[in-house]
């Protein structure tokens, strides 16, 4: 599970110049999942999970020009539309403004359009699943569990001026098209990210993990006979150290035996 969630993920974020073949990744590798009950098998694109649509935009972006820009864009596009809520998560863990306005930027104008897209989301999950409230209950979960994992391990990628220019003007371009109706036609949440549903974010914190005071390996007899000192105990005292054959004496000069 951690080697989807995390590990390519890791390629296309943390690498700022990766090269076409790890760009392509995401096209080639599916996510199985087999429910437990109905042993029914369901299946999805990498792109078809929130943090890997965000990842895989982003490494896109930092290519330098080794793609284009339309491509770069629809890539963030498509992930906005079908993931509106992680663009809203990002935003508010790297604090920014969302009610603020200046001659570059108009964030309460662009957010509005997440909230637009998210009662669209929320309306296609309901409408697709709607024979079958426990699937539907179980993905919901399992999106939120991935998306939280995703903030909370990658928004500092999503912090740089340019980066957040780069979101605000694909937000505005998404805004004047819903305003014609020209939103692109995006897929619901697969079942198959149900996989996921009992992942642990704390799996995937990056602070050492302490053991608690009941796990201590060492027998606690051993550390207190380790812990008692007694001053009376005789003392080895090694007579011209640097000899081999050297003896051990007390500190009455008697051989210690």
């Amino acid at each position: 599970m951690s080697t989807v969630l995390m590990s390519f993920e890791s390629i296309l974020c943390i690498v700022f110049s990766p090269t076409h073949t790890f760009a392509t990744v995401p096209r080639q590798v599916s996510v199985p999942h087999r429910d437990a009950e109905s042993q029914e098998q369901y299946e999805c694109q990498l792109l078809d999970l929130p943090n890997w649509g965000f990842s895989y935009a982003l490494a896109l972006f930092n290519l330098d020009g080794d793609t284009t820009k339309d491509e770069t864009n629809n890539a963030l596009q498509s992930a906005i539309c079908r993931f509106p809520s992680i663009i809203g998560g990002l935003l508010a863990k790297n604090e920014i403004d969302a009610n603020s306005r200046s001659f570059r930027t108009d964030w309460p104008s662009a957010l509005k359009l997440l909230d637009e897209l998210d009662v669209q989301f929320q309306k296609r999950t309901y409408e697709t699943y709607s024979s079958d409230p426990i699937i539907r209950a179980r993905i919901s979960q399992a999106y939120d569990m991935i998306a939280r994992i995703f903030v909370e391990q990658n928004f500092k990628l999503w912090s740089s001026s340019k980066v957040l220019t780069w979101v605000y003007e694909n937000l505005m371009v998404l805004r004047e098209e819903s305003k014609n109706s020209e939103l692109k036609d995006v897929p619901p949440l697969s079942p198959a990210i149900i996989r996921y549903v009992n992942a642990d974010p704390s799996d995937y914190e990056d602070k050492f993990q302490t053991m608690p005071a009941e796990a201590n390996p060492f027998d606690p007899n051993m550390i207190q006979l380790a812990l008692n000192v007694d001053p009376n105990r005789r003392r080895l005292v090694q007579r011209n150290p640097r000899h081999v054959g050297a003896n051990f004496m007390d500190e009455n000069g008697n051989n210690f035996a």
